[in-house]
């Protein structure tokens, strides 16, 4: 039997720079993915044969504006089968 479990992960951004940047942000999860916001480009994985859960990687382009007062949030949930 398996349990399934949801994870959220959020990532927050502050430039503390000039300028504003464009950031490349990467995270690849063992799961389905549920939602993401900032539209992110999602490939699937392979994955091995006898596994239960797909693999996905997100990428996000991020553009954060100077100064500490703006930041950028990334928000993704996925879920995955356990033992």
């Amino acid at each position: 039997t398996y349990d399934k479990v949801t994870i959220e992960g959020k990532l927050k951004i502050t430039n503390h720079k000039s300028e504003a940047v464009t950031l490349r942000i990467t995270k690849t999860v063992t799961g389905e993915v549920v939602s993401a916001d900032a539209d992110p480009e999602v490939v699937k994985i392979a994955s091995g044969l006898r596994g239960v859960n797909p693999r996905s990687k997100l990428t996000w382009e991020v553009e954060v504006q100077p100064g500490v007062a703006e930041s950028a949030e990334v928000t993704y949930r996925y879920s995955f089968y356990t033992r």
